[in-house]
């Protein structure tokens, strides 16, 4: 539960954050800059946490590879999609991406859902739908470009899930902080590579002050989840830590979205979160 606790402020910060740091952002060189500076901030923490010698070993570094990936096009995807969708809807497909762990628990974790967890996630979904579905100021529909940013949010954030639990059980005594170590220095590589690849784009924007703390901050909030959630995810079946961890994060979204950024919450997203916190509660009671 205190785990949970902190897993869930930090997830109170990405929405606040992330949000200013959308307005801030253009063009893919800008985005590839931001994010060197964000998970190089997240390695060098996670560096510190080990006192400055990490593991290496061969499992580990596999695993955090296929964690850096997912991670980058992640972020990636999320920051650039705010830009042409509500904030909501964004948080909307990235907690659906607990569907990839879970479904994938059941054949390499043998982790079975029972009729409880099932009935549950789709509530997950119904209330996802619920908060979503009037989330946009915009009448126009989204471009399809917006579309396939979603659906990378989803399917990246579910092989981050995955990809942590898979560390949790393939390598039970693995060092955490080295494996986000090494997890994070990938991604900063992957973000270069993007960087270096994107050509010599025009751009009146720099990375301001405002915006690399800005950056830090999430980088610290995001190595707490993702470490904790490590940590938990080798004594918690899938769909109780996930949809924990997800579907509170979408609900505090939720409640940023309208009391913060002013986002209109209707008796549909009411109703939303009503179902959310209710499946929520269903999940973790089966």
């Amino acid at each position: 539960m205190k785990y949970l606790a902190i897993i869930l402020f930090c997830k109170l910060l990405q929405p606040l954050l992330n949000k200013k740091c959308s307005m801030e952002l253009s063009g893919t060189r800008m985005f590839m800059r931001y994010m060197l500076i964000r998970q190089f901030a997240a390695a060098a923490i996670a560096l510190v946490l080990c006192g400055g010698m990490v593991q290496a070993e061969r499992a580990m570094l596999l695993i955090a590879m296929a964690f850096a990936l997912c991670l980058t096009v992640c972020t990636y995807a999320g920051i650039a999609a705010m830009q042409s969708s509500a904030m909501v809807l964004v948080s909307m497909f990235e907690m659906a991406g607990l569907l990839v762990p879970c479904v994938v628990g059941i054949f390499l974790f043998s982790e079975p859902l029972k009729l409880a967890h099932i009935i549950g996630l789709m509530a997950c979904i119904v209330s996802a739908w619920l908060l979503t579905g009037e989330s946009r100021t915009s009448k126009e529909r989204l471009p399809i470009k917006a579309w396939l940013l979603l659906a990378a949010c989803l399917l990246s954030n579910g092989g981050i899930m995955l990809t942590q639990k898979l560390f949790a059980v393939a390598v039970p005594n693995g060092d955490i902080g080295a494996f986000h170590f090494w997890g994070f220095l990938f991604s900063a590589v992957f973000s270069a590579i993007i960087l270096l690849s994107a050509g010599k784009e025009k751009e009146a924007s720099k990375i301001t002050p405002k915006l690399g703390i800005y950056g830090v901050i999430l980088s610290a909030a995001l190595l707490t989840i993702s470490m904790l959630s490590t940590r938990v995810s080798a004594s918690v079946p899938s769909v109780i830590l996930f949809s924990a961890v997800n579907g509170g994060g979408l609900l505090l979204c939720t409640i940023v979205s309208a009391f913060v950024y002013k986002e209109k919450l209707t008796v549909r997203m009411v109703a939303g979160l009503v179902i959310g916190a209710a499946a929520l509660m269903l999940i973790n009671l089966a």
